[in-house]
């Protein structure tokens, strides 16, 4: 017999709801206006890259074709976050000498999708729903945790470019 959806709720351990509040409050911090050290800004993309890995490790292993999904959807969306120019309003405080970062709601709603989507499939995987068998199941949760992570990184990618570099482009020897 299938458990209810509020037995799949109550029967999860009790650290996966302090998970969830954590990542609630560091949701909540990312929606405010901040200024960020070059290695906090960092932190969080590398940090969340290896969550969703761990996440396609401990649901489908790293064979090619889970890992290949999930790197397609890293690659993927950070490409295309970087392509659209997002985020915007990302600047280097020299001031300060951290980056000035606008607040975003983006960061928990993705905190909470990677959540609900870790809990759906560790629930699926645990009363053996018919879905885990599907051929398409794993490549698409797998493409899933990547996209979620290229944001994460797409993000850092917008950060990385506002901060100054040891050599500024106008400083390049031209070699016409």
């Amino acid at each position: 017999m299938t458990p209810a959806p509020a037995q799949l709720v109550t029967r999860a351990p009790t650290w996966v709801w302090g998970l969830l509040l954590a990542l609630l409050l560091l949701g909540l911090s990312q929606a405010r206006d901040r200024l960020v050290s070059r290695r906090a800004a960092m932190i969080l993309p590398i940090v969340m890259l290896l969550v969703s890995l761990n996440a396609l490790r401990t649901a489908f292993g790293l064979g090619p074709l889970p890992f290949g999904a999930w790197a397609l959807g890293v690659a993927g969306t950070a490409t295309a976050i970087v392509l659209a120019g997002w985020p915007q309003g990302i600047a280097w405080r020299a001031d300060a000498g951290r980056l000035a970062v606008p607040g975003s709601w983006v960061p928990l709603a993705m905190f909470l999708a990677v959540f609900a989507l870790k809990f759906a499939v560790g629930a699926a995987t645990a009363i053996g729903a018919p879905v885990t068998g599907h051929p398409a199941f794993a490549p698409v949760v797998a493409g899933a945790y990547g996209a979620f992570s290229g944001v994460f990184l797409g993000r850092a990618a917008a950060m990385w470019q506002a901060m100054p570099s040891r050599l500024q482009w106008s400083e390049v020897p031209s070699h016409s």
